[in-house]
């Protein structure tokens, strides 16, 4: 059943960034012309690493709700020493356009260390 509402999550993440990608640029092209032309690429790229970010809302209330806080306390420990890392590299070797990328890599690193907690929160319960 938990694994039924996780592929309905991502499902539906999916489909709202795909309508996300289909609808803002051109309203944002509508609205303000040309003027904020250049951010359309960083919204694209930001979009999907938040995307991948939400993936893990599921499990991250599962874990809580299981009573393993200390894991996400580890989780969110591991995530923010990885992105001050991350994201200063990031800026400085590849300015902006490395950020948005670096968002990217971010949520990927959220969700497996999530998959990694909840699986030995499961195999403790």
């Amino acid at each position: 059943q938990a694994s039924y509402y996780n592929r309905l999550l991502i499902w539906g993440i999916l489909l709202i960034y795909i309508v996300a990608i289909l609808i803002v640029p051109p309203f944002i092209r509508t609205v303000f012309d040309v003027k904020y032309e250049g951010s359309i690429q960083y919204f694209l790229i930001l979009g999907l690493g938040w995307s991948i970010r939400m993936m893990v809302q599921l499990k991250a209330g599962a874990i809580f709700g299981l009573g393993y806080i200390k894991y996400n306390f580890y989780i969110s420990l591991i995530f923010c020493c990885f992105n001050l890392i991350l994201y200063s590299l990031a800026l400085y070797y590849f300015k902006t356009l490395g950020l948005a990328y670096a968002t990217i890599i971010s949520g990927i690193l959220m969700y497996v260390l999530y998959n990694y907690y909840f699986g030995r929160a499961m195999k403790k319960r």
